[in-house]
């Protein structure tokens, strides 16, 4: 006489062979359950962690752009401080040959050599400064 097992879908020799394969695929079936169920709380315990990741690096993010804001502003003041030294330089120049101009004529200064150089280096640096960050004014 032959065994059918609706679950499985087959026909088996004898009832024993029946409850044997029936037993081994719900054992297999519960198995599969309990893997389901550990993954999905591995899942979740990951996004938990995904989650925290997330909202520390909106603090990190927040904190540095409060920190890169604060440093721009003392670098910021620096350079002007800095500059308004270099106006003040430059108009005390101003003055002096202006004054030499009055008295004598025209002043004329020819710059060669390490001099030529370091007027053009501060030339270039003055117009890198305008069009580079953060030493645009």
């Amino acid at each position: 006489m032959k065994y059918y097992s609706e679950t499985l879908n087959k026909l088996f020799d004898s009832e024993k062979e029946l409850k044997a394969a029936e037993k081994v695929f719900e054992d297999k079936n519960i198995q599969k359950e309990n893997t389901k169920k550990e993954l999905s709380i591995k899942i979740e315990a990951a996004e938990t962690a995904l989650d925290e990741a997330h909202k520390n690096y909106e603090a990190v993010r927040e904190e540095a752009a409060k920190l890169m804001d604060e440093s721009n502003k003392q670098i910021l003041k620096m350079i002007n401080d800095a500059k308004s030294k270099i106006t003040e330089a430059e108009k005390n120049r101003t003055d002096a040959i202006v004054a030499f101009n009055q008295q004598f004529g025209t002043y004329r200064a020819n710059y060669t050599g390490e001099r030529a150089q370091r007027e053009s280096d501060r030339i270039n640096k003055i117009v890198n400064d305008i069009f580079s960050w953060p030493f645009t004014f």
